[in-house]
């Protein structure tokens, strides 16, 4: 019997250790969220423009702008700056016409598309290269025309018409065919793979862990509590009004669902910190328009975590990030903060500003995640339990 007990309870610690709770960097995926606008682990499909920097686990379709700022704000918005291209994108970029701007706010820090470029891990159809100074690096073939200032383009493989100035530079592993305006220097047939190191900001390994560590943050913030939460909702006829107070560990915390939504959505915050509103559910219909204190002002404060959401449609503006790193989301409205989905459907434009304060919920810089386990994970634990239970009834019943 303590043989069978024995194995129950092996079986019962397999069910739990294996897969664990969503494992990543959660510091680390914040400090994706202050340099990225925009990040989606799998395909998006768009219409419009990003203002800041974008990263895309999969492939890119529609056509639309990149890095194009904004010229009516003051400063970047929260954006961090690093050395990292407009766009990285690792798979395929198909459909219409695509721009690469260099951002319309000021220079230096401000400017939305500092160190611009484009990195692109598959194929892709030509750009128009608004970016002085941009790289252009692909890992795949280029078809459709190019349209730039004399910047170096690095095809892995074919590229098959360009239209740029005199001092243009192609280097290509493959063939330079097509239309080829403003005579520029072309450096063909350099072979298979001859600019990996160049389109490294997009390989397998860089999606894993953007993945992981998105997981890892939703986790955490989800299961953070706070006995005798100062912060509250007061209901209103037309919506609530989210009372923001820091708790005194350094953040305020709401936890919601969509039935705590009205019509409209207003905000009443007398704190400067971080301000973390997790939203249970896995479908979501944001249709609260924003009024009072709900505006541009707590872009770069709010984290608003869907941790269990797999599809979201967003039809009003939303200001703050988004992060919902396991669903797909449509929006028709601008989003203004950092946004990470698993997929996306983008008919509204992604502003900046990034979330840009401090991270008073993470206590260890990488933390063991012991938040809210995956639902995978929930089924595991429920049978190993119920084996640990039936394992004890039988020996009860042996005794007796």
């Amino acid at each position: 019997m303590k043989s069978a007990m024995r194995t129950a309870l092996l079986a019962a610690t397999l069910f739990v250790s294996a897969p664990a709770l969503a494992a990543g960097s959660a510091a680390d995926a914040i400090q994706a969220m202050k340099e990225l606008n925009l990040i989606v682990l799998g395909d998006v499909a768009m219409s419009q423009e990003v203002e800041g920097k974008t990263f895309i686990g999969g492939n890119l379709s529609g056509g639309g702008q990149f890095g194009i700022g904004n010229a009516y704000r003051a400063g970047h918005q929260g954006q961090t700056e690093t050395g990292l291209p407009t766009l990285m994108v690792n798979g395929n970029v198909s459909g219409g016409a695509y721009q690469l701007e260099n951002g319309l706010i000021g220079a230096g820090p401000d400017r939305a598309a500092t160190n611009p470029g484009l990195v692109i891990g598959g194929n892709s159809v030509g750009w128009n290269i608004n970016a002085a100074g941009a790289t252009f690096d692909v890992g795949g073939n280029v078809v459709g025309n190019m349209n730039a200032n004399a910047i170096i383009y690095n095809v892995g493989g074919n590229l098959n018409g360009i239209n740029t100035v005199s001092g243009t530079v192609v280097n290509a592993g493959g063939a330079v065919t097509g239309n080829l305006n403003g005579s520029p220097v072309i450096n063909a047939n350099l072979g298979t793979g001859w600019n990996a190191a160049a389109t490294s900001d997009v390989t397998a390994a860089k999606l894993t862990k953007l993945d992981a560590d998105m997981k890892a943050l939703s986790s955490l913030l989800a299961g953070l509590t706070i006995v005798s939460n100062p912060s509250s909702i007061t209901p209103g006829a037309q919506g609530p009004t989210f009372n923001a107070v820091d708790s005194g560990a350094g953040y305020a915390l709401f936890n919601v669902s969509p039935a705590d939504f009205g019509p409209e959505l207003f905000f009443n915050s007398s704190t400067t910190s971080p301000i973390i509103v997790n939203v249970s559910g896995t479908n979501i219909n944001w249709t609260s328009n924003a009024v009072s204190g709900y505006t541009e002002a707590l872009n770069r404060q709010i984290i608003w975590n869907f941790y269990e959401a797999t599809n979201i449609f967003f039809d009003r503006i939303v200001y703050g990030s988004v992060l919902a790193p396991y669903a797909h989301i449509t929006n028709t409205t601008p989003i203004e903060g950092s946004v990470v989905a698993a997929s996306l459907r983008m008919n509204g434009e992604i502003h900046l500003g990034t979330y840009d304060l401090g991270t008073p919920f993470i206590t260890d810089p990488n933390p063991p995640v012991g938040g809210v386990p995956e639902p995978a994970t929930w089924a595991m634990l429920i049978a190993g339990f119920g084996m640990v239970g039936a394992a004890v009834r039988r020996r009860k019943a042996v005794a007796a």
